[in-house]
């Protein structure tokens, strides 16, 4: 068997990085769960933009907002997948970028989103990572770092400078940086520039603005991305946000 020579691991988050996320979809799912438990959904939010205000990105708090208890949580995610699931889907670059990468990184991906759907939307990309953590693989969901920390541990990697954390939201920033990673943000998810620029800026990360200058890096210069953390003073940007 060839030995595994692989020492850095590059951590995904699914939802906005891997696969599309559609408020279109989370609304109409929202709507039918309210109803399934016997909730008058126009009591929570009477259109999309009002949805867009009262939806959480941490999903037990808006099964607390909808009243539905612990034991109803299984329950409600079947019926919520069973809705949303149809507005989901894995974009087409994933298993070619997937596939160059594990040749020269372990992969792995950290999600709030849990086992059954992610397994059914990645299929086949799942052969290409070393470490999955989803919803129900912890207590705590991002942005508590557990989930970063149980992919490194599952991916055999200790040092926390060769793990990188890739996320849309400012919520994958502090998961990584609470556990120690370097970290990165992509333009094409859910979250506005705006809401994670200071994160990014604290954290000292990355900005990817597409998946093609996002896979240039990580097999080009990948010294750029797993150093961010050392002589802060003396890193210089591009204008698309890399450090030179």
């Amino acid at each position: 068997m060839k030995k595994d020579t692989r020492k850095r691991l590059i951590l995904f988050d699914v939802d906005g990085v891997l696969v599309n996320t559609s408020w279109e979809g989370l609304f109409i799912a929202y709507k039918e769960v309210a109803s399934y438990f016997g909730k008058k959904w126009q009591d929570f939010f009477k259109d999309l933009e009002e949805f867009k205000n009262w939806w959480d990105l941490n999903w037990p708090k808006n099964n607390e907002k909808l009243g539905i208890k612990k034991h109803q949580e299984e329950e409600c995610h079947e019926v919520f997948y069973q809705h949303y699931s149809p507005y989901r889907f894995k974009f087409d670059w994933v298993d070619n970028m997937l596939e160059a990468l594990s040749k020269v990184y372990k992969l792995g991906i950290d999600t709030n989103s849990h086992q059954k759907g992610i397994y059914q939307l990645l299929g086949s990309s799942l052969e290409y990572l070393d470490a999955i953590v989803c919803a129900d693989d912890v207590k705590k969901l991002k942005p508590h770092p557990e989930g970063v920390s149980l992919a490194m541990e599952i991916a055999g990697i200790k040092n926390p400078n060769d793990v990188l954390m890739v996320g849309d939201l400012p919520l994958d920033l502090i998961a990584g940086f609470g556990a120690g990673t370097n970290t990165a943000a992509v333009s094409w998810g859910m979250g506005e520039r705006n809401d994670f620029s200071a994160y990014m800026l604290q954290f000292d990360s990355f900005l990817f603005m597409n998946p093609q200058t996002m896979k240039k890096h990580f097999l080009e210069c990948p010294e750029h991305l797993f150093e961010l953390r050392k002589h802060p003073k003396d890193r210089k940007y591009d204008n698309y946000g890399f450090r030179l």
